[in-house]
């Protein structure tokens, strides 16, 4: 069999299947490699579709009854020295598709695009909350973070019992549970953290065109060594936090 031949067939074979097969006594390196390969490639998806069901079970857990819905927040952006927090609120029920959901930090750019267009398509209703830079240092990034949940979660056009919040309570009358690493534990905050930081990539991208030198689109405001050697040879711009260090710093000399 020729090795681009075994490749397909190995493609749509389980574990058991390959083990128990008599392409496993194909002594060729390249068929051994691709074995080695596929082998990997099921371990892997395994391993994605217990975190999968793992953080399906947790939001089950508060759903209590069938018939009621929970909305998942996060928000992204509180780290940075420059540009707005923002925030998402989506109501979404599990799908195949998905399975690779979890904490947006731990995932690649082109997965997070496609997973940020898949969560669009498969959501019930979602709702992004952002806070300027200057309300940052008017409330402080805790209040500020809150905010914009609240204004995420006051904008989902569909009706939902139950909020599921990253490490965060809301003045809002909803049920909600603050959850720590929530993004991590739970499908509909990891999907919340997902779409809310593609869009703040995307804004601080057009903060790029608006206002060049700095790098936006490459550090998305988190004060990299060359973020702040720009600030330092172009001065502040309008979409830095003046109560953040090292700006802080610069204004007051």
């Amino acid at each position: 069999m020729r090795l681009a031949d075994l490749k397909e067939q190995l493609s749509t074979m389980s574990k058991d299947e390959i083990v128990n097969s008599e392409f496993i006594e194909d002594r060729r390196v390249g068929a051994q490699k691709l074995i080695k390969k596929r082998l990997k490639q099921i371990e892997q998806f395994e391993r994605l579709r217990e975190a999968f069901e793992e953080k399906v079970q947790f939001d089950n857990h508060y759903i209590k009854h069938n018939n009621r819905s929970i909305v998942g927040i996060d928000e992204v952006g509180r780290g940075p020295i420059a540009g707005p927090v923002v925030t998402c609120a989506v109501v979404i029920s599990p799908h195949e598709s998905l399975i690779e959901v979890r904490d947006s930090k731990q995932l690649s750019t082109n997965k997070l695009l496609e997973l940020n267009q898949l969560i669009k398509e498969h959501s019930t209703s979602y709702a992004y909350g952002v806070v300027s830079n200057d309300l940052i240092d008017e409330m402080n990034i805790y209040e500020a973070s809150r905010y914009a949940m609240k204004i995420a979660l006051e904008q989902i056009d569909t009706t939902v019992d139950i909020a599921l919040i990253d490490a965060m309570t809301l003045e809002h009358p909803i049920e909600q549970y603050s959850i720590t690493k929530g993004d991590d534990k739970s499908f509909v905050i990891g999907c919340a953290s997902i779409l809310a930081k593609v869009h703040r990539d995307e804004l601080m991208k057009e903060y790029d065109e608006k206002y060049p030198g700095y790098g936006f689109s490459q550090h998305v405001g988190y004060p990299t060594k060359y973020h702040i050697e720009q600030v330092n040879a172009l001065g502040i711009s309008p979409i830095h936090r003046k109560s953040f260090q090292p700006i802080k710093g610069l204004i007051e000399g």
